[in-house]
């Protein structure tokens, strides 16, 4: 059955939603999953307004009318105020504009859109890759009934006020694992959540990573523990340059998709990077296929069509982050930075509301030494001359 959405999304103000009461056994939200899931992520957002209504609550109401499950990290106010007013875009990137309000990003992982702190988004899809890698190698001498236990997907539904200790635990019970350090989560109160058909890759980690902790699996694929995100995740893998040298790809690789690390192999190029950025990578090699836009759906905003409104201090290397996530590219050269004395971890205060691309550009490359170029969705950065 397919519910009638009206053409404005969803209006609401602080006067008339108040404090929601905690839901402390409610039933499991209907989510979309797999291609029903991916289909609805590129439909057309209508219009959709917001007045001085709390974030925790544009989300979940944004989620019930597109039927789509999204997790907000912990770390994140929920009692913040958004208006806000957006047309005539996909979903997925609706859900990013809305994270951007907030200074979050977003990552797909799995049937759940994770909105939280930039670092965390950028480095989730990497983590559940790792654990994959893990899984492989360590469920070779399980048995074939072990490894198809661990392998199965199931939704995760908590209520509001439960804690995310026993989150884990009704994870790991269902998988039958025995967790050694559980006690290093921190006592909390969690507002209620839906994982989709989550594997228990997906599960910990969406969890997990809200406290910057990942897991090990154990050998013996019946325990494991819990351990700290390090502090570089990466994926790496070996690829033949086509069309160029790979004198003229170990250039150019690093440049076109910054933040990537390359070195030779053999006749290959052993490379090490995110997740998002091997997909990148390949698609610039040729070797998959951006997916076409969904019929209707409205391509990301050109820069200098954009505001930007962020009250903080950041690294600019997690506002690079931030604007990647909202579908702008940035492009730097790391060793011409390097060169210059730019320290791209070094926090910056930033104070600007509705500014304009070069307002906002201005305003956190000047105190870097930093000059931009804007063309389109592209922004390249160099030293100032």
């Amino acid at each position: 059955m397919f519910r009638h959405r009206p053409s404005v999304l969803v209006i609401a103000t602080a006067a008339l939603m108040g404090a929601a009461p905690p839901v402390l056994d409610g039933p499991v939200p209907s989510r979309l999953a797999g291609r029903a899931f991916q289909d609805e992520l590129q439909k057309t957002v209508p219009a959709a307004v917001w007045r001085n209504a709390e974030l925790r609550e544009v989300f979940r109401q944004f989620a019930d009318d597109r039927r789509v499950a999204i997790l907000l990290d912990r770390r994140l106010n929920p009692n913040r105020e958004l208006s806000i007013e957006i047309a005539g875009k996909p979903v997925i990137e609706a859900v990013r504009e809305l994270a951007h309000e907030v200074d979050a990003a977003v990552s797909v992982v799995g049937n759940t859109l994770y909105v939280g702190p930039p670092e965390t988004a950028a480095r989730l899809r990497t983590l559940v890759e790792l654990r994959s890698g893990e899984f492989r190698r360590l469920t070779l001498e399980l048995s074939r009934e072990r490894r198809l236990e661990l392998a199965r997907s199931a939704t995760v539904h908590w209520n509001d006020l439960e804690t995310p200790r026993d989150i884990v635990g009704r994870i790991t019970d269902r998988y039958g694992l025995e967790v050694e350090n559980r006690d290093l989560i921190p006592h909390d109160l969690w507002a209620s959540a839906v994982l989709p058909d989550a594997d228990l890759r997906e599960a910990l980690t969406l969890v997990l990573a809200q406290f910057d902790f990942t897991f090990e699996l154990h050998s013996d694929g019946r325990s494991m523990k819990i351990v700290p995100i390090p502090e570089r995740v990466f994926v790496e893998k070996t690829y033949r340059p086509r069309r160029e040298s790979a004198a003229e790809a170990l250039a150019r690789w690093p440049r076109e998709l910054p933040g990537l690390e390359v070195a030779r192999d053999g006749s290959g190029l052993a490379v090490r990077g995110t997740v998002e950025q091997h997909e990148r990578l390949e698609e610039l090699l040729g070797l998959r296929r951006t997916p076409p836009p969904a019929r209707g759906a409205a391509e990301p905003l050109p820069v200098r069509k954009r505001t930007f409104t962020i009250k903080q201090r950041a690294t600019p290397a997690a506002l690079i982050a931030t604007l990647e996530a909202s579908g702008i590219q940035i492009e730097y050269d790391r060793d011409e930075l390097a060169a210059a004395g730019i320290d791209l971890s070094k926090p910056i205060d930033l104070d600007v509301e509705g500014a304009d691309a070069d307002e906002f550009f201005r305003a956190w490359c000047a105190p870097l030494g930093l000059d931009y170029e804007i063309d389109g969705l592209r922004v390249r950065l160099v030293p100032k001359k």
